[in-house]
């Protein structure tokens, strides 16, 4: 799918995405700082252009793909780095943690040297892991 869905369908997939997250029209809106009638118009395909942020928003909430939400792409889920979901969520919450992210913002400027260390201290916890 490359065509981007009229705004009914893209309201179709916004009440689904809402409703396997377990959400009513107000968490949802809650969790986006919108009002809840603004979800409704949204999912009633009412909102003819639904900018990308509020896709993007949408997105991250219900835990589906914005690239589906709008039809760029075939399936919901988003696709992920990592094998394990529970890997990503330790991820993120990494990323999330302003403590622990030093972790991802060591990663940027680091010389090839220490990502290598890390990278086989790594290795190391999961070889201890497998032979447990």
């Amino acid at each position: 799918m490359t065509e981007i869905l009229d705004s009914k369908e893209i309201g179709n997939r916004i009440r689904q995405a809402r409703e396997k997250a377990g959400m009513n029209r107000k968490e949802l809106a809650e969790k986006l700082n919108l009002a809840a009638s603004s979800i409704t118009r949204y999912e009633r395909g009412e909102i003819e252009r639904v900018k990308m942020p509020i896709i993007e928003s949408i997105g991250k909430a219900t835990g589906v793909n914005p690239a589906w939400l709008c039809g760029m792409v075939d399936e919901p889920e988003p696709k992920t780095y990592y094998i394990s979901k529970e890997t990503q969520e330790l991820a993120q919450t990494m990323k999330e943690n302003a403590e622990l992210r030093i972790l991802f913002d060591a990663a940027k400027d680091a010389s090839p040297e220490d990502l290598k260390t890390v990278s086989d201290m790594l290795l190391l916890l999961k070889g201890r892991r497998n032979a447990d």
